[in-house]
């Protein structure tokens, strides 16, 4: 199943310039088939929530990794909607800019966000939670 990565390898995935839909994608690589060059082209734009502030890098990449190992649409879709669902709970949000509260696409925010640590101290769980919410549904359905 997928590779469990503890908060410290996040970081450290991080600090070497994957963001959070690479890493996410990147502990599924035996499961869909894509090694960690090609989930790193499929994620580059995932990170600061598809550079829109939009929906979670971390959340993308655990959709495209539902998508590939699921057998049909309704499959990913149901899937889709569980991730969703289960991080929501868990986060109170689905979207970067709720969940850091800060609008990245303003010009200067996401480098405030890294120098003041905005990003190191929240991205790594919301990755952790992301995956194991996608190991286990791929364990249980």
């Amino acid at each position: 199943m997928a590779q469990k990565l503890t908060i410290t390898e996040i970081l450290a995935e991080n600090a070497a310039g994957r963001n959070c839909g690479q890493v996410v994608m990147g502990c599924f690589s035996d499961e869909t088939g894509y090694d960690i060059d090609e989930t790193d082209k499929i994620g580059a734009a995932f990170g600061g929530g598809m550079h829109l502030a939009s929906t979670c890098g971390a959340l993308a990449g655990g959709i495209c990794v539902l998508g590939m190992t699921s057998e049909t649409s309704e499959e990913a879709t149901a899937r889709t909607f569980e991730l969703g669902r289960r991080f929501r709970e868990k986060h109170g949000a689905c979207t970067c800019k709720e969940l850091l509260g800060v609008d990245l696409t303003q010009p200067g925010e996401l480098d405030k966000a890294r120098e003041s640590g905005l990003i190191s101290s929240h991205c790594p769980y919301y990755m952790e939670s992301a995956i194991e919410i996608i190991t286990d549904i791929l364990e249980n359905q």
